[in-house]
């Protein structure tokens, strides 16, 4: 296989890397074994809407690594990610596909969701790059609890509290992503150390509250017991139980599934009211 021999190329956002995504992927990958050809990804670095209206772009639910990382493990040898700007939102469905044809070189078949779309005013669909003479599968959407799999589906689950939910159509546990930062040593004083993770601007957060994690009980949350060293903005701060490995230190990046709520986040009247209720929160945690 050379690059000449062209490539079979999965097109979309696929934030969250749901199961909708995951189906497109497989198709790509089977087809892409069958025939001997390269396995090709484009998306997008930005969601297009925060060009096009910034005041209406979604959060996301996943970053661009996470989202390269994902298309990878499910079969993905060659990932274009591009910066969505206005001289590609200008551009004309025409020039589009010349420009995936220049990127990737000859494209045998495009597998995308039914609801893709391309070029200026989204003019471009799957029948357009037939048109082109690229070959084009618009694969079948997966179903979730009777209806269809979708981002702004799963979005709207984590934003309810309803993390079954967005489990079930993310097929895995949602994960809050952030930076690693240094606290103020408020919880390893009353004896509950967290690791504390800011996350990243623009993501999609459940409610504020205490969660089971893996291994560990964590709470979403501005920490409002402590007055005027509360946080500024939501913070996940991570308890890890028993002999749990911690998570690395400052300034990394880490992911933090949060398997189930257990409460809202509330403000004691004092620190020895909410070390007591930190107890009861690791026991809950513990007994599943």
């Amino acid at each position: 296989m050379s690059a000449d021999d062209g490539c079979v190329l999965a097109a979309g956002f696929f934030d969250g890397f749901h199961l909708g995504h995951r189906r497109v992927f497989e198709s790509l990958a089977s087809y892409a074994r069958a025939l001997h050809l390269r396995a090709a990804a484009f998306t997008f670095r930005n969601h297009p809407r925060s060009v096009l209206s910034p005041q209406s772009a979604p959060l996301l639910l996943s970053t661009p690594e996470e989202r390269a990382a994902a298309m990878r493990a499910a079969g993905a040898e060659d990932i274009a990610m591009e910066e969505f700007t206005p001289a590609l939102a200008a551009m004309p469905p025409d020039a589009f596909i010349a420009f995936l044809r220049r990127r990737f070189g000859p494209i045998r078949r495009v597998f995308c969701g039914g609801d893709w779309r391309f070029g200026a005013k989204a003019a471009g669909n799957a029948q357009t790059l037939r048109d082109a003479g690229i070959d084009t599968v618009e694969v079948p959407s997966a179903d979730y609890a009777g209806a269809r799999v979708s981002s702004t589906r799963i979005r709207e689950a984590i934003r309810s509290g309803d993390l079954a939910a967005a489990a079930g159509m993310l097929s895995r546990p949602f994960s809050v992503s952030g930076t690693v930062a240094s606290g103020k040593g408020a919880g390893r004083s009353i004896g509950f150390p967290t690791v504390n993770i800011i996350p990243y601007e623009g993501m999609c957060l459940p409610p504020c509250g205490v969660y089971a994690s893996e291994n560990a009980v964590a709470n979403l949350g501005i920490a409002p017991t402590f007055g005027k060293d509360a946080w500024q903005r939501p913070v996940l701060e991570v308890h890890m139980l028993d002999s749990s490995p911690l998570p690395p230190g400052p300034g990394a990046r880490i992911s933090v599934p949060l398997l189930r709520f257990i409460r809202p986040e509330m403000r004691f009247p004092d620190v020895a009211s909410l070390a007591a209720q930190i107890a009861e929160d690791v026991e809950i945690c513990r007994r599943g």
